[in-house]
């Protein structure tokens, strides 16, 4: 015989492989709807839109919010989120690329190349972006500070990460 609760606790569990939805609040108070599922072994995290607040006719439904999430994840390229695993090296070239084709100068592009290769991959190696968390970085800025590299120095190569991953994503 089972509880109330136990059934109410089953009725509410989504079946397994049809994403999450939840609300997360900032800190002025707004909600915003957010999903979260799973491509093979990688997790993606997206954001919805607005929760409705129910004085107005702005934001979403729970409902809405569903349809939204299952869209989202139907237009998820899963060759693309395969692909995600790239290097830094990998990146940082397409990076520099990008910012060749965009018309930067040529000192510009030399020196994220310059940074790249003599400060990023030796010490990231051939690790993936997605391995690179935040106390990787923290190191990171540890081992150039201790190895003599000035603060300007180690801003520029955090700017050429940052850049990096902001291309990457």
């Amino acid at each position: 015989m089972s509880t109330p609760s136990s059934t109410s606790k089953s009725a509410s569990r989504r079946p397994r492989g049809t994403g999450g939805l939840f609300v997360k609040r900032d800190s002025s108070g707004r909600e915003t709807w957010y999903g979260k599922w799973r491509v093979g072994a990688v997790q993606v995290k997206r954001r919805i839109g607005p929760k409705r607040i129910p004085s107005s006719r702005e934001g979403m439904t729970r409902s809405e919010a569903e349809a939204e999430l299952r869209r989202q994840m139907g237009s998820i390229d899963h060759a693309v989120l395969a692909r995600e695993r790239v290097t830094i090296e990998e990146v940082g070239a397409l990076v520099m690329e990008n910012r060749r084709v965009r018309g930067r100068k040529k000192a510009t592009i030399e020196a994220y190349g310059s940074m790249t290769r003599v400060h990023l991959v030796p010490y990231f190696g051939n690790r993936t972006l997605d391995q690179i968390d935040r106390r990787a970085i923290q190191t990171f800025v540890a081992h150039m500070l201790r190895g003599g590299s000035s603060p300007k120095t180690t801003r520029n190569a955090l700017g050429v990460l940052h850049s990096i991953f902001e291309h990457a994503r």
